[in-house]
């Protein structure tokens, strides 16, 4: 029996071509699409073939013998940004005259 991969996401759901890269089933998008469009691929024990498919915590997927789970980050480790909104400062103008903004 193989070990089964938990692979944390951030949001709710993801979609499976994401998560099999992401898991490290397979390297690349394209490689997603072929093993989904070729049935090589099972969620929760049956076969998916829609690449767009959402996996939500919980769901497990199969690839030759590999196993991954999805597990939803209950840590909240999105980082929120802060952003200082800042008034533009006018270039000073070559003949020393000041300029004024329009609005």
């Amino acid at each position: 029996m193989a070990d089964i991969i938990e692979v944390t996401i951030r949001d709710e759901s993801i979609l499976l071509g994401q998560f099999l890269k992401l898991a490290g089933l397979v390297e690349s998008g394209s490689d997603a699409k072929f093993v989904i469009a070729d049935e090589q691929v099972l969620v929760n024990g049956a076969m998916e073939t829609r690449r767009g498919r959402q996996l939500r915590s919980g769901d497990l997927v199969a690839l030759r013998g590999a196993k991954a789970r999805v597990v939803q980050d209950e840590g909240g480790a999105v980082v929120e940004e802060i952003v200082e909104e800042v008034e533009p400062t006018p270039a000073p103008s070559p003949s020393g005259k000041k300029r004024r903004w329009r609005r």
